[in-house]
C-alpha cells in the first residue's frame, strides 16, 4: 500500500533499494553554466504502475527520502503545481526548504516533466527533471531519470566535480527510492523473496 512503511526482510523496501542500487548516473557539463544528470534503472513492475507513482504527487513522502510533504494546489498564473517540503543535507547541517513545481504529464510517451518555479533571487535559474517510463516485458519496464540544473552564479571549475558527484549521488539516491517505492505498492514488498 501506498502508506505502508518498508517491510522487514530481503523483499522489503530495503532489499529493492539495495538492487536498485544497480542505476547508475552520470552528469554532464551542457554548457552555459548548466548540469545534466541522468540514471537509469530496471524497475520490476509493469510501466502503468511505474508511471502512476509519478503522478500519484500526494504519495512521494512515502517513495523518497528527501520528501517530507506533497501536495497539488492552485496557484495564480500557474494553474495546478505540486508543492513538496524536502530536505537538505551538507556535512554535518540538514534543514528543509519549500519547492514549488509546474508539471507536465505525457502517459501516452510515457513521460513526466517537472520544471521548478524559482524565484528570481534563487540561487538555481533553472531546475527540472524529466522522468521517462518505457515497457521492456516481462512486466518490467526501464525508468529514466533526467535533471537539469543551472545556478545563478558560475561554478568555479575547481568545484564543478564536486557538483558533479553531488548530483550523480542525488539522482542514484532517487531512483533507488523510487524502485523500492514502487515495488513496495505494487506489493513486492511483502517479505517474500
Amino acid at each position: 500500500a501506498a502508506g505502508a512503511g518498508p517491510a522487514a526482510g530481503p523483499g522489503g523496501a530495503a532489499g529493492a533499494r539495495a538492487r536498485a542500487a544497480g542505476g547508475r548516473a552520470e552528469v554532464e557539463a551542457a554548457g552555459g553554466g548548466r548540469f545534466v544528470a541522468r540514471g537509469a534503472v530496471a524497475v520490476p513492475v509493469p510501466a502503468a504502475a511505474a508511471f502512476s507513482a509519478l503522478q500519484d504527487y500526494a504519495s512521494a513522502p512515502d517513495i523518497y527520502r528527501n520528501i517530507l510533504e506533497s501536495r497539488v494546489e492552485e496557484r495564480a498564473g500557474h494553474g495546478q503545481v505540486v508543492v513538496q517540503r524536502c530536505l537538505w543535507r551538507v556535512l554535518l547541517f540538514k534543514g528543509s526548504f519549500e519547492a514549488c513545481f509546474e508539471v507536465e504529464e505525457d502517459p501516452g510517451a510515457g513521460e513526466l516533466t517537472y520544471r521548478q518555479l524559482l524565484d528570481p533571487k534563487a540561487f538555481m535559474r533553472e531546475l527540472s527533471v524529466l522522468w521517462t517510463v518505457t515497457p521492456a516485458g516481462d512486466g518490467a519496464c526501464a525508468v529514466e531519470h533526467s535533471m537539469t540544473v543551472e545556478p545563478r552564479v558560475e561554478i568555479p571549475a575547481a568545484f564543478k566535480k564536486n557538483v558533479g558527484a553531488l548530483l550523480t549521488r542525488q539522482v542514484e539516491g532517487i531512483l533507488e527510492d523510487f524502485t523500492a517505492g514502487v515495488w513496495e505498492r505494487a506489493g513486492g514488498g511483502s517479505g517474500a523473496t
